[in-house]
Parts: structure tokens; C-alpha cells; sequence
């Protein structure tokens, strides 16, 4: 099973350490998943990748709550309503993408 994961955030954001770990625990617990950290620094960039906001987990290119892509993506912090998920969450939200 091929799983590529992107994180999306910008230095700052206040979750963006959790999502960093969160991704990174999941990893830890399957080797064979791709990891693409992306920094976002600036509008452009922002723009360019259809930036949802800081934090950002793409699994497989889709967005992991499958938020749709701004129409005028710009950096902004994201608010997850029930806060980020768990690793049990995450890897429940993993296996219902695929």
C-alpha cells in the first residue's frame, strides 16, 4: 500500500508541532509511507499549492477532512473544529482515504 503524506504549515502556527509529530508517529509505525514536509513561506507559495491553512495534512494529494481547496488560498492558521486528530484518529482517517 503506497501512502504519501504532505504537511503544510508555516513557521509559527500554533499546531503546526503537533501535526509535525503526528506525522511523524505515523511514520515511525509504517515504514513504508512517504513523508513531504512542506514550509509554507510566503502569498505565492500559499497560493501555488491551493494552501488551506497551517496545519495542512494531504493524504494521497487529498486533503485528510477533505476540505476542497480555497478559492483564494493565503496564509492563515486552519481551525479544526474537534482540534487535531489522535494517532488512533489519524491512522482511522488514513484507512478510510484509501
Amino acid at each position: 500500500m503506497n501512502i504519501t503524506l504532505e504537511l503544510q504549515y508555516f513557521k509559527g502556527c500554533p499546531h503546526a508541532e503537533y501535526a509535525l509529530q503526528l506525522v511523524d508517529a505515523y511514520r515511525q509505525a509504517h515504514q513504508d509511507v512517504l513523508v513531504q514536509i512542506i514550509e509554507v513561506r510566503n502569498e505565492q507559495q500559499a497560493q501555488e499549492i491551493s494552501f488551506r491553512g497551517s496545519p495542512t495534512i494531504l493524504i494521497n494529494g487529498r486533503d485528510m477532512l477533505d476540505v476542497p481547496a480555497p478559492d483564494e488560498p493565503r496564509m492563515a492558521c486552519r481551525f479544526y473544529p474537534d482540534g487535531l486528530p489522535t494517532l488512533l484518529e489519524f491512522e482511522k482517517i488514513i484507512g478510510n482515504s484509501l
